[in-house]
């Protein structure tokens, strides 16, 4: 190759070289962003024990909230804690109105498609909860036509509902009351509802007169990670939370949030 063809292609190599290291520079500056605000925008979703707003103080209570708390403290800034709701989390976190989202997230593939999640910090699944007097056995006796499953819009027990009963009807709330499911089965104006375990759970162990049951308790659902996330291309900020969720497990802080909200 002559001399002057070996400077252009040398040149070339050099300038795609320094376009890629300045096209992640602009993309991965998020923690200089975080830090230079004095602000951590984490965005949340009502999901008992995860997060719940007492209606007290209008304030969030919950293991994310801990965890959010903490985070702060770990980045040496203020936290700012921005409501969300389960249809919009996901075009929230896109759009920019939080650095990470911390609500109780499943680590989905469909939404690893818009989200990049941190490692999990929980492995959980969902239940099925019915009336007490409900003649059901087995979940396969809700996949008929002429039962109704109540659940909450935009959330993945939305989709387990329809994946695993195509014959039944799915009555979607529009509502942020992650209880209102469960009221329509209590009430007997759905026939089930698929829920978030750790929330079902909950909900039977603080109400042991409401008259629903747990179908098939030890049959849980679709176990996998809660994860929280941040937007593609953060990858900076992505692996400074891994290092951070696997230093609240070591040095056992998950642990402590875990019993404390009876996880």
């Amino acid at each position: 190759m002559p001399k002057l063809s070996k400077f252009f292609a040398l040149l070339f190599a050099l300038a795609m070289s320094l376009m890629a290291q300045n096209a992640f520079a602009q993309q991965d500056q998020a923690i200089q962003r975080i830090k230079s605000s004095g602000v951590l925008r984490v965005g949340i979703a009502e999901s008992p024990p995860f997060a719940i707003k007492n209606p007290a103080n209008n304030t969030w209570e919950g293991f994310n909230v801990d965890m959010a708390n903490d985070l702060a403290k770990a980045m040496g800034v203020k936290l700012q804690i921005v409501d969300s709701t389960w249809p919009t989390i996901i075009s929230g976190m896109m759009a920019g109105q939080y650095d990470v989202l911390m609500a109780s997230t499943f680590a989905t593939p469909d939404r690893a498609m818009s989200v990049v999640f941190t490692d999990g910090y929980i492995i959980a699944g969902e239940l099925i909860l019915v009336h007490k007097d409900a003649p059901f056995q087995k979940h396969e006796d809700l996949n008929k036509a002429g039962i109704t499953l109540s659940e909450l819009g935009g959330t993945s027990n939305e989709q387990t509902a329809r994946t695993l009963f195509p014959k039944a009807t799915i009555r979607v709330l529009t509502t942020e009351n992650q209880v209102a499911p469960v009221l329509e089965v209590a009430n007997k104006r759905a026939d089930a509802n698929v829920g978030d375990a750790n929330s079902i759970r909950g909900f039977v162990r603080a109400n042991p007169q409401a008259p629903v049951r747990i179908l098939e308790p030890d049959r849980q659902l679709n176990s996998r990670f809660r994860a929280y996330s941040v937007r593609p291309g953060e990858y900076h900020l992505l692996n400074f939370l891994n290092t951070w969720i696997e230093s609240q497990r070591l040095a056992g802080r998950l642990q402590e949030l875990k019993e404390k909200w009876e996880l």
